[in-house]
């Protein structure tokens, strides 16, 4: 069993890991595969603190239930799973409410050296966590569960029905918010400034529009799924009179913002963080029922040991696939 580890920025250790019995109330799956998501690159390149050195990254993983620990149902023995990684403390009126993403106590799996990732052989984690791969897309597709359900989260926190939306960004995320919207009924429209992006964009059943542009169609929404200067700017600019952008990415930890836009256009300006722990279990289940083309969004899946490098070397090519799998072995 092996685990790759965040020893300081910049540099990803491949070593043994320790043993991961269960106690109670948790399992321990064997991973199938764990997705390399921009903020472990972000983290990694310490271009902030959302990852410390120490962590065993990965808050995007599947895998099947290999141990069960006490007072856990043996019905989860041997259960294909993806995995929630938002823990929240539980008794707080938002993790009372189903909230726990708001959590002022919440800890993320992946993200903190106290709950090691899936960037692993193995995974310990809170049978709450887990939610049962059901279907017959297979659970290398998993770890897309967790972007899905950022982008249904986003897609929820306006009123899309009908409406014309507009979603800025091209990344798993900004997909998964467009497919999200498309559900709601919402005309959808996504911005990209590549154009084989686009291409790819399109062929996953998106409307596609040059960044900078202008939109065929005033939005009446926007999601945001950038949120650097530029992006804010184009939504607020763009968005029709009494419209909300709702800002999901995290492009830049401060962004300008034009006020003045905002004020005069009546506009809403909402965040999204994460999802709900219901929102998760419905991107886990529209996931694997197959009905979305989530093969287009991977590339050939990478081993473990071929972490370090991969990360060493990783550039911002947007011919590159939309996300990478790590996997163990």
């Amino acid at each position: 069993m092996e685990q790759l580890r965040l020893s300081a920025p910049g540099e990803l250790v491949l070593e043994p890991q320790p043993d991961r019995s269960p106690g109670p109330g948790e399992v321990v799956l064997e991973v199938t595969a764990a997705g390399i998501c921009g903020s472990d690159l972000h983290g990694y390149r310490g271009v902030n603190a959302r990852r410390r050195p120490g962590t065993v990254m990965g808050h995007e993983v599947s895998g099947v239930v290999r141990v069960i620990g006490p007072d856990v149902s043996a019905t989860w023995a041997d259960q294909p799973v993806v995995v929630n990684p938002v823990l929240g403390c539980g008794a707080c009126p938002r993790c009372r409410s189903g909230r726990p993403q708001l959590c002022p106590d919440k800890a993320l799996i992946g993200c903190l050296p106290e709950h090691p990732g899936g960037f692993a052989t193995m995974l310990r984690a809170p049978v709450t966590a887990l939610v049962a791969w059901s279907g017959p897309a297979p659970l290398t597709w998993g770890p897309l569960a967790e972007p899905l359900a950022v982008g249904i989260e986003a897609a929820d926190r306006t009123p899309l029905d009908g409406r014309e939306v507009l979603v800025l960004g091209s990344g798993p995320v900004a997909v998964s918010a467009a497919w999200a919207a498309q559900r709601r009924g919402a005309a959808v429209t996504v911005t990209e400034t590549d154009p084989g992006r686009r291409d790819l964009l399109r062929a996953l059943g998106l409307r596609t529009l040059p960044f900078g542009s202008e939109p065929r169609r005033v939005p009446d929404a926007v999601l945001d799924c950038v949120a650097v200067d530029d992006s804010l700017a184009y939504a607020l600019d763009h968005v029709a009179p009494g419209g909300d952008v709702v800002v999901v990415g995290l492009g830049a930890a401060v962004a300008a913002l034009p006020v003045e836009r905002l004020v005069q256009g009546a506009h809403g300006l909402l965040g999204s963080a994460q999802y709900t722990p219901a929102r998760f279990a419905d991107a886990a289940a529209w996931a694997a029922s197959g009905q979305l083309d989530l093969a287009r969004l991977l590339g050939p899946p990478r081993p473990l040991a071929e972490g370090p490098a991969l990360f060493a070397q990783w550039d911002d090519d947007p011919a590159r696939p939309m996300r990478t799998l790590l996997v163990p072995g």
